[in-house]
């Protein structure tokens, strides 16, 4: 099995070229090079079946995907399943009938939507997952994700660090999303493995709350949590789209203080979305460990176009994440920084996670 690893990117926020140049014609004979989706004549059909669409990182994944697929000449339709499995796989279901060109999917449960997937399969949809493994048992011509295991063990090492600097111990509760998709599972088993080994000045206390990747789930949790560890003084929040509940819930018992204060609750957070890259510059989050929902759907987009030009595309494209505090926040790097009301209007970014295969400029 191919790995594609890579560990620094660029993203350019700046007018790009899009789509530009003579390009090579693929298998499937493109029409027009400058628009690599028109496929014999024809708007290549994407269909995402993404798994909710209120976060921040939806928004931006999704939005960017529709964005590039179009910007190439394609189709590109947003289903969502407000985290509901059971939607989800009626939808990928009712895809039997319209037989997308690809079908990309963020599982709403690892597990439910195997016997889905396994039906486009027998139909001959090619189906790329994003972000979410799907559960073995069905076929993907590719799976596209940041390193779980490192978004968790990055904002653990972190907090080590800080706490050992400071000559203290770190108690931590977890603030997870839900244990039924394999991220949630390998983010807290990513922190977990990181505190072992750094034991001498971080404890996990026994309070891992599923906070279902809402802030009103993790606004209770956090308030219970300190209700039963009054003094535990780090918090693991597995996702920025609960950042917001968790900082509530301090505030309101009086735990809400900034990095370097004595009081402070040290947190680490993953995604650097804007609740992250804001939380950070008020200077409530020491870390949020970036997983970037924006380059998840560059290198679907690019992925996408040169598995319709009949390119060999790597099983599995997984690269490195890393931390996001004051020392870079304010870099424009930052996809959290960026307008997700425009993100319609996002260019194309540079980096070197996925090279495009079917033509430099495709993208």
């Amino acid at each position: 099995m191919k790995k594609v690893l890579v560990v620094l990117f660029a993203l350019s926020i700046l007018g790009l070229p899009v789509f530009a140049g003579p390009g090579a014609q693929g298998s499937g004979g493109a029409d027009d090079p400058a628009k690599p989706l028109v496929i014999n004549g024809r708007p290549a059909n994407v269909v995402y079946l993404s798994n909710e669409a209120s976060s921040a990182w939806q928004v931006a994944g999704t939005g960017f995907l529709k964005n590039l697929i179009e910007r190439a000449g394609g189709r590109c339709t947003i289903l969502t399943a407000d985290l509901r499995p059971e939607q989800q796989a009626q939808q990928a279901q009712d895809l039997l009938v319209t037989k997308p060109d690809v079908v990309v999917v963020k599982p709403a449960d690892s597990g439910a939507i195997v016997p889905a997937i396994r039906q486009l399969n027998q139909a001959g949809i090619p189906v790329l997952s994003l972000d979410v493994r799907p559960d073995p048992g069905c076929e993907t011509f590719t799976h596209i994700q940041s390193d779980q295991l490192q978004l968790g063990g990055l904002g653990a090492q972190y907090l080590a660090d800080g706490f050992r600097k400071a000559g203290k111990v770190g108690s931590v509760i977890s603030i997870m999303g839900q244990l039924e998709i394999v991220l949630g599972r390998e983010r807290q088993a990513g922190f977990e493995a990181v505190a072992a080994k750094n034991s001498d000045v971080l404890r996990m206390l026994d309070y891992k709350v599923e906070a279902k990747w809402t802030n009103e789930g993790a606004y209770q949790a956090t308030k219970d949590g300190f209700t039963r560890y009054p003094n535990a003084n780090a918090i693991f929040v597995m996702s920025d789209c609960m950042l917001v509940g968790v900082l509530q819930a301090l505030r309101e018992i009086g735990k809400l203080y900034p990095v370097g204060d004595p009081r402070h609750v040290a947190i680490a957070s993953i995604d650097a979305d804007e609740n992250g890259v804001k939380a950070i510059k008020d200077g409530y989050l020491d870390v949020a460990v970036e997983h970037n929902a924006a380059l998840h759907s560059d290198i679907g987009a690019r992925v996408i176009i040169d598995f319709l030009h009949g390119k060999t595309i790597p099983k599995e494209i997984i690269f490195e994440p890393f931390v996001v505090d004051t020392s870079n926040v304010n870099d424009s790097a930052r996809w959290g920084a960026a307008d997700l009301k425009a993100v319609d209007k996002w260019p194309p970014m540079k980096h070197d996670r996925y090279v495009s295969q079917y033509s430099q400029t495709a993208l």
